[in-house]
């Protein structure tokens, strides 16, 4: 399975998607009406205010970044790189001073 794989696989089927239908698919089977989506890691502290500063951005799509444990690096991959995995054993995290508002950051292997 690559990278991501299996996060996607269910993250769609809590979307009510299904892999069996293609690509061509809405979110919650185009049943349910609704105007944001929201994705929270359980082991992540959100506070209401955080969530109303990500929506006054009046986007499409917003994402917050946030440290890890021991508070050195963001749990954010920009790059790839498996090389750099193999070498490391890990990937090579965004540290906060690389990280801006608005810098376009992507959410991994696509």
């Amino acid at each position: 399975m690559q990278p991501g794989t299996a996060g996607q696989y269910v993250r769609n089927m809590y979307l009510g998607g299904d892999v069996m239908r293609g690509p061509a698919q809405k979110p919650f089977g185009g049943k349910l009406e609704y105007d944001y989506v929201m994705w929270i890691d359980a082991d992540v502290l959100f506070t209401p205010e955080q969530f109303e500063r990500l929506l006054k951005h009046d986007r499409d799509i917003v994402s917050g970044v946030y440290l890890m444990e021991g508070g050195k690096a963001c749990a954010t991959v920009k790059d790839w790189d498996e090389a750099f995995f193999e070498k490391h054993g890990h990937f090579r995290f965004l540290m906060p001073e690389d990280v801006t508002e608005g810098s376009g950051l992507g959410t991994g292997p696509g």
